[in-house]
């Protein structure tokens, strides 16, 4: 993926009919020299909340997303290659358990170029 200037790309994960979902998303700062990642979950009715702490880092803007959600762990990692991934955030949630849907989400022109699902 590549993200310039205040650019932002999220996976989503465990998307219910209802429209509950977790996301992990990577905020580019406005300069693109870094970026914060977050996870969050919307629930229906109630709207989004962050869950986990928010990590600012350098980067690039260049580089590979993966977000693993495995039980009740959410693990969101971020490195130059799918080779070299470094844990950015985690948070443990029992709100949404079922299987779902899994789908991108990218604002401001972000770039992807491979998306993979496990």
């Amino acid at each position: 993926m590549f993200l310039g200037a205040n650019q932002v790309a999220g996976l989503i994960t465990r998307y219910q009919s209802n429209g509950s979902y977790y996301v992990a998303i990577l905020q580019e700062n406005s300069t693109g020299t870094g970026a914060t990642a977050y996870l969050f979950k919307f629930i229906a009715g109630s709207g989004f909340k962050q869950i986990g702490a928010g990590v600012a880092f350098a980067t690039t803007g260049t580089g590979t997303l993966r977000f693993d959600v495995i039980g009740t762990s959410l693990k969101l990692f971020f490195g130059p290659t799918s080779s070299a991934l470094s844990l950015m955030t985690s948070a443990v949630d029992t709100t949404i358990t079922t299987a779902g849907f899994t789908g991108i989400r990218l604002f401001k022109n972000a770039k992807i170029d491979n998306y993979q699902v496990n």
